[in-house]
């Protein structure tokens, strides 16, 4: 599934136009990950079956939004309409991507949504929480 939509992606950018602004990469390091999701104006994701969602929550950390399908644990870390889009086919993705890119003042909302989003995954407040679970069934004071 991800080489269709890869695929599709890619011919789509080349019909648009769009090589300059557009950079597929795959097999990248930890640093130059953060340098690209730190430059980039949108993350697109396109793994549906992601069981959680790790890239959508590393890139809404550095303040990108993310456009992605929807479908598994994706839609527990983008909050559409407020963090990036979840979007059902690869035509609404490219609808929200364009938006996205278009609209300034809708582009830096959705970014400060997607930080302040990014920042309920850090260790401390998942281990606070759990924490809090546990005592509320009465295994911790």
């Amino acid at each position: 599934m991800f080489t269709q939509y890869y695929n599709y992606l890619h011919s789509l950018v080349r019909e648009m136009g769009l090589q300059e602004f557009v950079i597929f990469k795959v097999n990248i390091s930890d640093q130059e990950l953060l340098e690209l999701y730190q430059k980039s104006r949108v993350v697109i994701f396109c793994n549906p079956e992601e069981p959680f969602g790790i890239t959508p929550v590393e890139a809404q950390a550095c303040g990108t939004p993310v456009v992605a399908l929807e479908g598994g644990g994706i839609s527990e870390t983008v909050i559409n309409g407020r963090t990036g889009f979840l979007c059902r086919n690869v035509d609404e993705m490219v609808e929200k991507l364009d938006l996205l890119l278009r609209d300034d003042k809708l582009w830096t909302w959705v970014s400060e949504n997607a930080v302040a989003h990014a920042n309920s995954f850090r260790e401390e407040k998942f281990i606070k929480k759990f924490q809090d679970y546990l005592k509320a069934l009465g295994f911790l004071p």
